[in-house]
């Protein structure tokens, strides 16, 4: 999905003056509220670019009024260029006042030498008064009133011009009161698409990290690094993000953001899904009603057809403990685990697939299972139209979840990815899900602290292999039904860990930032799944070194005889 247009029913982020984000809504035909910017239609945003600039108006009725680059650039800069050059044109008259002083005057005649005439302002002296502002509430209150599209700026203004310490400022400090104020005052906000990055950014400065488990912008492209998520892969996914794991692999993937309508082509060349489903819909029909429109006796009532809509490739199987899975991030992408909201053209649903633990170990025992119940000919035809569709849609699902089942319990995965709460249970995951696996597949797993990947890096370390391998099958198979892991599946087991800290760059104060954000610092498990050799393993043939060969073939040659080398035969006397 390109981030053009704001679409209607979408998610934005709206970039407040104090850097700050807020999720809004863009529904059609109702306000969006902002806090501390104002209330304003949400038609105004539909179908604009991303990346403008809005001011919030109230008069004569509440819109918006898109700012320009060049006024945000000179909000920005130019009024601070201004300040700066009215601060210096002060310290020049007051150069001007002071040289004339008869203190500077015998500084001047060199009676002091090596005497500076003036001292560089500083803010050592400086007191903050809360009365040094004169201007109070009620007149910000009627300036509010009195002006219009202007009042931030007539307030900020107002406010400068009343401060009676402000000439005291340097012109750091001078600039930082000026944007503190103007972040404030001025109802503006700045509108951006939701992406995996901005909305993580978003829940760990906003809302609560513990709800992604602490995860952090470098740990998450470090896992989808070492999982090799790639565009046609399919992945093993256990997510306790609420589906922010399962929506970064699906960005990878490209079928995270539905694709807007007009670019999809419903007349003249319609998407196979499409053909496929009024295909299954005219056999349910034909099943039922003759030719001539009246019930066809002779015909045998068919079942609904497999539903052929599911991916095969470039897709996520979720597993997860409950009945459904908790993805409750992925509305913000316009994706509905129920479905009620979720677009008909999204890829999610189609290429993201969700399987319990119970439907994946025993089948069975799953209730949703189970076939629905088949009615005859005569009780079909009886069913009113809403019924009969709810039997085919009882039939299409079954159908469904028995093709998901089928297609996970033969494995063959590109990846396992694990970003779980389960820590005391992360061997009973693998001993169910490694096997799932190809060769060479990737297994990445993330967890806050480290100890349950230390411990789980020892279970398939090589003194474990060796072990393993040493002992008889009939012992390896008696401890496999102990709930033992099999230390020849994974190789390589390695435990990482990323940390980005940024700095804070000024002449003498060079420091880390003093409003990182702490918590976990996050660490990843690695290893590659390896089919093991069946059998002994057995090597033929002599192999010598390459220089003892050449000694041994010298001393044929001057000899006269045969020098075998390998299993190849020498003949040293030709």
């Amino acid at each position: 999905m390109s981030f053009d247009r704001i679409l209607p029913n979408s998610f934005v982020f709206a970039r407040l003056p104090s850097a700050r984000t807020q999720l809004i809504r863009v529904t059609p035909n109702s306000d969006i509220s902002i806090p501390k910017i104002g209330t304003f239609p949400a038609n105004d945003l539909l179908h604009r670019p991303y990346h403008l600039t809005f001011d919030v108006l109230e008069k004569p009725e509440p819109h918006l009024r898109i700012v320009s680059r060049e006024e945000c650039t000179r909000d920005f800069l130019g009024q601070a260029e201004e300040e700066e050059a009215e601060l210096e044109d002060d310290l020049e008259a007051t150069e001007e006042g002071a040289a004339q002083s008869p203190t500077n005057k015998d500084a001047q005649s060199g009676s002091i030498p090596g005497s500076v005439p003036e001292e560089v302002k500083t803010n050592r002296t400086t007191v903050d008064d809360p009365n040094s502002q004169r201007l109070t509430a009620e007149e910000i209150l009627k300036l509010k009133q009195e002006h219009g599209e202007d009042a931030g700026k007539k307030i900020i203004e107002t406010i400068l011009s009343n401060h009676a310490e402000l000439h005291k400022k340097t012109t750091f400090s001078l600039h930082k009161y000026t944007i503190r104020k103007r972040n404030k005052y001025l109802k503006r906000f700045t509108v951006e698409p939701v992406d995996i990055p901005g909305l993580l950014s978003h829940i760990t400065e906003e809302k609560d990290a513990a709800k992604i488990l602490e995860l952090k912008h470098e740990t998450l492209a470090l896992m989808l690094n070492l999982a090799n998520v790639r565009y046609g892969g399919r992945y093993l996914v256990v997510d306790d993000t609420s589906g922010f794991v399962t929506g970064a692999i699906a960005e990878r993937l490209n079928i995270l953001h539905p694709e807007p309508e007009s670019e999809i082509s419903t007349e003249d060349e319609p998407e196979e899904a499409q053909v496929v489903q009024e295909a299954n819909v005219k056999e349910e029909e034909e099943t039922i009603e003759g030719s001539s429109g009246l019930p066809d006796k002779n015909k045998k009532r068919r079942q609904p057809s497999k539903p052929t809509g599911l991916a095969v490739s470039n897709t996520i199987t979720l597993v997860h403990p409950n009945e459904q899975p908790n993805l409750s991030l992925l509305k913000y992408f316009s994706y509905d685990v129920a479905g009620h909201t979720t677009p008909i053209n999204h890829p999610l649903t189609n290429h993201l697939k969700s399987i319990s633990y119970l439907q994946l170990l025993h089948p069975d025992l799953e209730p949703t299972l189970a076939p629905p119940k088949t009615l005859s000919d005569e009780a079909l035809r009886a069913l009113k139209g809403g019924k009969r569709s709810a039997y085919y849609k009882k039939w299409r699902r079954f159908e469904r979840m028995t093709e998901i089942v089928k297609e996970t319990r033969e494995g063959g995965f590109d990846s396992l990815i694990i970003c779980s709460s389960m820590w005391r249970d992360l061997e009973g995951l693998l001993r169910v899900l490694v096997p799932l696996l190809r060769g060479s597949a990737e297994v990445v797993i993330f967890s806050p602290s480290r100890e349950p990947l230390v411990q789980l890096a020892e279970r398939y370390s090589s003194a474990r292999r060796s072990e393993w391998v040493q002992r008889s099958d009939e012992e390896n198979a008696k401890r496999l039904e102990e709930d033992e892991l099999d230390p020849t599946l994974l190789l390589a087991p390695t435990i990482h860990t990323v940390a980005e800290r940024r700095f804070q760059f000024l002449p003498g104060r060079t420091h880390p930032l003093m409003t990182s954000r702490g918590g976990a610092e996050g660490y990843i498990f690695h290893a590659t799944r390896v089919l093991p050799a069946e059998g002994k393993v057995s090597g033929r043939g002599i192999f010598l070194g390459r220089k003892k060969r050449k000694v041994e073939a010298t001393e044929a040659e001057a000899d006269g005889t045969d020098v075998v080398v390998g299993t190849e035969d020498v003949d040293m006397a030709e």
